[in-house]
């Protein structure tokens, strides 16, 4: 989006770089959320970009018409072929989601609930184990999350509920988004290191390459077990047979798509920055906040995965409510819990430690 008017921080009409601090130190978000309340509901953040907080420009930014597409840093997110996360021609990305998307159906996606709820009694085999302890809640969930698209697109499992250990993967993914930032703000940084020596740091560069790699070999590994019209309930083979008339991705296009999938305003809501869940369920919404409510985005880059992810908090939050009270434990504080933005949000501690005790009713039916 290119930007006319004379919108400030004034830094930001003549270089993007002001920026990286923040984005290095994981506050890009609450950055740019005081630029909004100093300035207004549109700031510069770069000679070239504006961004919005603006209710009446939603549709025209995300609607199906839109002529505004990603920023050129998706560009630095990806491996050629660019999957569907990183493709910014419009053409190009609307063919990309016509082959993908009638496979997260809500249909195909409740066709799964078989597999989905296997993961989640593991999940729940977990929890009975660290009842009672502190127990980091993120890493959970996010092993759970691994668990249920592995078996959806890759027709296996990590292990990583059983084990309680995060796979390569994850950590990989983790580090994929921060190399694409210093890859695209730095190119020749990014080079220099390559060049290093260092064993540690090579196998901290090589995130991306592993990705790739895992996504190729996964495929393979589905392809000789399977085949490719195999019948599943998973949605691999949704992904493989394409509908209609539609030419099937190439499988290089495929395993891409793969690492992909394994990966998913201040005058509108009042005090946005705190902590309070009771927004939720006082009142109904404003037509303000369903609209700039996007935990999924919006439009032509609406979160294919969604269905799915609702279906996962919907079973895991009804199966952990209905047996556990939740506890504080010390050290889970505003501080710990504090936003550490690298692309992905995590805390900033990287943890979200509850301590879960069974519910009355569930220790008595066990005594």
């Amino acid at each position: 989006m290119q930007a006319t008017n004379p919108l400030r921080p004034f830094l930001a009409s003549i270089t993007d770089k002001w920026l990286l601090y923040y984005d290095l130190a994981g506050v890009r978000t609450l950055t740019i959320h005081k630029l909004y309340c100093k300035y207004g509901l549109a700031v510069r953040v770069a000679p070239n970009e504006v961004l919005f907080s603006d209710v009446s420009v939603v549709s025209q930014i995300y609607g199906q018409q839109t002529a505004f597409m990603k920023a050129p840093i998706y560009d630095s997110m990806s491996v050629p072929p660019m999957g569907i996360f990183s493709l910014r021609d419009k053409a190009a990305h609307s063919q990309r989601r016509s082959l993908l998307s009638h496979a997260f159906s809500q249909q195909n996606v409740n066709d799964c609930m078989p597999t989905i709820s296997h993961k989640v009694d593991l999940l729940l085999n977990a929890f009975r184990h660290e009842q009672g302890a502190v127990t980091d809640v993120l890493l959970l969930f996010r092993l759970f999350s691994f668990e249920v698209v592995g078996e959806l697109f890759l027709g296996t499992s990590f292990g990583a509920l059983e084990t309680g250990t995060a796979p390569q993967f994850m950590h990989d993914m983790d580090r994929h988004f921060l190399l694409g930032g210093i890859e695209w703000s730095f190119p020749w940084l990014a080079a220099l290191l390559r060049m290093l020596p260092i064993p540690s740091l090579a196998h901290y560069l090589g995130a991306r390459d592993r990705l790739a790699q895992f996504g190729n070999i996964a495929l393979q590994d589905y392809i000789q077990r399977y085949g490719r019209d195999t019948k599943r309930k998973d949605l691999l083979t949704k992904i493989l047979v394409p509908q209609g008339q539609a030419a099937a991705m190439t499988d290089r296009e495929t395993f891409m798509e793969i690492g992909n999938l394994v990966f998913a305003g201040t005058a509108v809501f009042a005090d946005p920055t705190s902590f309070f869940p009771d927004r939720w369920l006082v009142g109904e919404p404003t037509a303000g906040q369903k609209t700039m409510f996007m935990p999924f985005s919006k439009g032509t880059r609406a979160c294919l995965g969604k269905p799915l992810a609702m279906l996962e908090l919907k079973l895991v939050v009804l199966a952990l409510m209905s047996r556990y009270k939740v506890k504080l434990p010390p050290q889970t504080t505003k501080d710990s819990m504090g936003l550490r933005d690298h692309f992905l949000v995590l805390p900033k501690s990287g943890k979200c430690e509850l301590i879960f005790e069974p519910l009355e009713r569930d220790v008595a039916s066990k005594a």
